[in-house]
């Protein structure tokens, strides 16, 4: 799941547990879970999840696992793409429908974060459409270039 600030994500969660500490995931887990939706910084605190550890769960129990980060270029998912092919993982982007998707003012009117329009035009400005692993694989950040 990636997108702008402000867009709106593809699949609302129905319980939410600080990701920050993999217990708190474990103990949400479900026999009916189906999926399990993490940010890759858990917003608005800036802490990070152990994806690896989460996803581990996720595959013990067979369970779909969706990352989420907004990633504007090819570069900045690089090291997520390498993380999941060396275990295993499948890799699917998903870009946001809405109507409002690729609009700096109604994203910022929209986010819960307090990103300025600002910020969000610049992402806009750098967004690289049809992400796919292998231009991700390949692409350079811009120091590497």
């Amino acid at each position: 799941d990636r997108g702008m600030i402000g867009v709106g994500g593809v699949m609302p969660p129905t319980l939410v547990v600080d990701a920050t500490d993999v217990a708190n995931v474990e103990a949400a887990l479900r026999e009916n879970t189906r999926i399990v939706f993490v940010e890759t910084i858990a917003n608005p605190r800036t802490q990070i999840a152990d994806l690896k550890r989460i996803g581990d769960l996720c595959r013990e129990r067979g369970i779909l696992y969706v990352v989420d980060n907004t990633m504007t270029q090819a570069w900045e998912a690089r090291e997520y793409c390498r993380a999941a092919s060396r275990l295993g993982y499948a890799v699917q982007f998903i870009e946001p429908r809405t109507p409002w998707a690729r609009d700096s003012a109604e994203c910022a009117t929209r986010n819960t974060h307090g990103v300025p329009e600002a910020a969000i035009a610049g992402m806009l400005a750098r967004w690289e459409s049809d992400l796919t692993v292998e231009a991700c694989l390949n692409a350079r950040a811009p120091w590497e270039r």
